[in-house]
């Protein structure tokens, strides 16, 4: 409506220009038989035009309305959104420097809270995860469950010792592939991945190289007990109902 407005105006604005500008033209104006059919014809070739751009203009106007529509519900959905950046690395204490954590740093780059529930160790695209409970983290480190405001980040630091818990998980679960290991940490609604750092790869992969026959031993161990457990259990037993 703005632009057929504007048009209208410009055309009046013509209009009276060219009068004080031709005053001689006025007479011609003047002399015209409005009530001859051909003028008749002019005025609603005209009035027609006149309607053609009205509707044109209307049919537009409702297009980018729509769009603006659209654009504002993508803006709203989008800000709804979780959005965090994960990472991973090696914290050290001084003086010493010897006395090290993993350290994992989430950081809300949303504009909503996100609602932290749990944190887990993953593998690719493997559904076996490590579950990482409170007694794996540092004293001073956070604690899950926990709310991160927009524009924060928190810091969970799991005691060194949690690397023999990578280690066992890349033989038994992972073919000893420690590239594609990584943490995860889900909240209400999403999950963020981190895959792991370089250095602590590197440091799990020489437990390997020292420990592996230990660890090997050790899951052949849990594996034995874990059979002796079953057999003893009368709770499914039913499910050879199935078999």
């Amino acid at each position: 409506m703005k632009t057929t407005t504007f048009i209208l105006l410009l055309i009046l604005s013509y209009c009276l220009g060219l009068l004080t500008l031709q005053p001689s033209i006025a007479p011609h104006i003047f002399s015209i038989d409005w009530s001859h059919q051909r003028v008749a014809n002019i005025a609603a070739i005209f009035a027609a035009i006149g309607t053609f751009a009205a509707v044109i203009t209307a049919l537009w106007q409702s297009h980018q309305a729509k769009l603006e529509a659209e654009k504002n519900r993508k803006i709203a959905i989008e800000a709804t959104k979780e959005k965090a950046s994960i990472y991973n690395n090696i914290l050290i204490s001084p003086p010493d420097f010897v006395t090290f954590s993993v350290g994992i740093t989430v950081i809300n780059n949303g504009q909503v809270p996100i609602h932290l529930q749990g944190m887990s160790c993953f593998y690719n695209n493997i559904n076996t995860l490590i579950l990482i409970p409170d007694e794996i983290l540092e004293s001073w480190s956070s604690r899950l469950p926990i709310t991160l405001p927009p524009g924060s980040k928190v810091t969970f630091g799991l005691n060194y010792k949690f690397l023999m818990s990578i280690a066992r998980y890349s033989i038994e679960f992972c073919n000893v592939d420690t590239k594609n290991i990584g943490f995860v940490i889900s909240s209400n609604l999403k999950t963020f991945k981190s895959i792991l750092n370089e250095e602590i790869a590197a440091r799990v992969n020489r437990l390997i190289e020292l420990k592996k026959q230990e660890i090997e031993k050790d899951i052949s161990k849990s594996i034995q007990r874990q059979k002796v457990f079953e057999s003893k259990n009368e709770d499914d037993k039913w499910l050879k109902l199935f078999e």
